[in-house]
């Protein structure tokens, strides 16, 4: 495993995969800090439906860091919060004030244009690019086409794409397969511990983002 502590360049990339003909992205934390945006909006969540009982911050970021939308909640529950919501109900809730957050918010904050330079250079060298991320495919997508980069992949692997998630390798895997590729011509960037345990039991090369680790 690679640890990048800057977004790669082209040559970074030949020394990680001299062979590398695709690009597989996690998007939180890894394309763009979305972790700030997650947390916020669940504490707002939790302040409207829970004013006079506020979890702290840091409790919600150890709560979301790396996890999908129904285990959120589903811990969340068992502490006694949101009981009254379905899946679907918070996953609707939170993209709302998701969406409201990113009128509000300066892009520069969230993504890093050198991610863009990036996907630029290899998109000029034929490599192909996927997201495969935990997030679900509605905010997914309101958040790349918000940054303008939805251009640049092949298509996006989100949590309702596969049976498992991470940190199962299925959704890389999937996404190899839609590729048609094998594993040693990929390299993976991500970020959570349980995005990493999937890029490894994938059998891809893989690198560490950490370009946004100070950020949250």
């Amino acid at each position: 495993m690679h640890q990048l502590s800057k977004v790669p360049n082209i040559n970074d990339l030949n020394e990680i995969n001299p062979t590398c003909k695709a690009i597989l992205w996690d998007m939180d934390g890894t394309i763009m800090e979305t972790e700030v945006l997650h947390i916020t909006s669940l504490y707002e969540l939790l302040k409207t439906k829970h004013p006079d009982n506020q979890i702290e911050l840091k409790t919600i970021e150890e709560v979301c860091y790396g996890q999908t939308d129904p285990k959120i909640l589903d811990s969340f529950q068992e502490k006694g919060y949101l009981t009254d919501l379905t899946i679907t109900a918070f996953i609707e809730a939170k993209d709302k004030i998701i969406e409201d957050l990113l009128s509000k918010t300066q892009i520069e904050r969230i993504f890093n244009v050198q991610i863009r330079n990036f996907m630029v250079s290899v998109n000029q060298l034929g490599i192909k690019q996927a997201v495969v991320t935990s997030s679900e495919k509605n905010i997914t997508h309101i958040l790349l086409k918000h940054l303008g980069i939805l251009e640049f992949f092949e298509f996006i692997i989100t949590r309702e794409d596969t049976s498992e998630n991470k940190p199962s390798p299925m959704p890389y895997v999937t996404a190899m397969k839609k590729l048609d590729l094998e594993a040693r011509h990929i390299v993976i960037f991500e970020d959570s511990t349980l995005g990493l345990q999937a890029a490894l039991n994938s059998k891809a090369p893989f690198c560490k983002a950490k370009w946004y680790a100070n950020q949250i």
